[in-house]
């Protein structure tokens, strides 16, 4: 019996501390178990600790099940959590109303502990391998950064969660200078090598919750950077600067220096009703072509409206 993958975290949202002890102990050996005593509670955590599976009691004061349900499913951050139903509804129709409702499966109460380990089992299982799907759905096959499609997902989802919660959210679009001469000299496997070292350093940059770099396409990479100030961005931008010349990758024939390097264009905001993914992308590339045209291999903070 194949296990479930050990770095699983499993959510249980119940208002019984009984049945809470009795799901835990049955299992406890299948992943790091957390839980919450309401359904306001079980989403603050969620949105925390982003569960691969969570255990889900329909019947509960105040939010009930498929009112969490709605919220996780809703939730661009959650909606890779499965949720399996536990509940003392047994009936046909209660078992289809939950996975109408969007759960993967329904566990009926009394609770039997084989039942509930094969079921929790086979669905971190699945978890794991759609986790491996869409990671590689998601990634550029030559730099392994993520691709244009998830970048402009992500960037999205972020921009709505910043202006929700009225804080800045900072996007550095990247183009490597003059990197046609690069490829015309050297070729483009060695052009294909300069891009991967590039992304490296961009990928060692990214490392608070929320950002990430991605390939945009050609040359250009892209960079979320959420709750970052104007002069936290301008920062970021000096360092990607610095850092790609740190690389020393020889470009001989470059016009800003005799090493690869990046034009850097910045934009950071706290977003308003009429600002959209569109429009901040805009703001950044065209402090990127104001970078290229004062010398390249610096970076530039887009003007934005007050």
């Amino acid at each position: 019996m194949k296990a479930a993958p050990p770095d699983s975290t499993i959510l249980i949202i119940d208002d019984s501390p009984d049945t809470i002890r009795l799901l835990s102990a049955m299992v406890r050996e299948q992943g790091r178990v957390l839980f919450a005593t309401s359904g306001a509670a079980g989403l603050e955590l969620a949105r925390l600790q982003r569960p691969q599976l969570i255990l889900l009691d329909v019947e509960m004061q105040g939010m009930d099940g498929f009112g969490v349900c709605e919220r996780i499913r809703s939730d661009p951050h959650l909606r890779s959590s499965a949720i399996i139903f536990v509940t003392a509804q047994s009936s046909p129709e209660a078992e289809i109303a939950c996975l109408d409702a969007g759960a993967v499966d329904f566990i009926p109460k009394p609770l039997n502990a084989a039942v509930v380990q094969a079921r929790v089992r086979t669905h971190l299982r699945l978890q794991a391998a759609l986790s491996v799907l869409d990671e590689l759905a998601n990634q550029d096959g030559l730099t392994g950064l993520y691709n244009r499609r998830y970048f402009d997902r992500q960037l999205a989802a972020e921009l709505a969660r910043h202006r929700r919660h009225e804080l800045p959210l900072g996007l550095a679009l990247l183009d490597v200078d003059d990197f046609k001469r690069f490829n015309d000299r050297y070729g483009h496997q060695e052009g294909d090598n300069c891009l991967q070292l590039v992304a490296g350093a961009l990928r060692e940059g990214a490392r608070r919750p929320g950002e990430l770099a991605a390939r945009y396409g050609g040359e250009e990479f892209v960079v979320l950077l959420p709750n970052t100030t104007p002069e936290a961005l301008e920062q970021y931008g000096q360092w990607a600067c610095r850092r790609i010349g740190e690389l020393a990758i020889p470009h001989p024939t470059a016009s800003a220096a005799p090493h690869v390097t990046v034009s850097v264009g910045l934009c950071t905001l706290v977003p308003g009703d009429d600002d959209t993914p569109d429009s901040m992308l805009r703001a950044a590339d065209a402090a990127l072509y104001e970078a290229k045209r004062a010398g390249r291999n610096r970076c530039l903070l887009a003007a934005v409206p007050a």
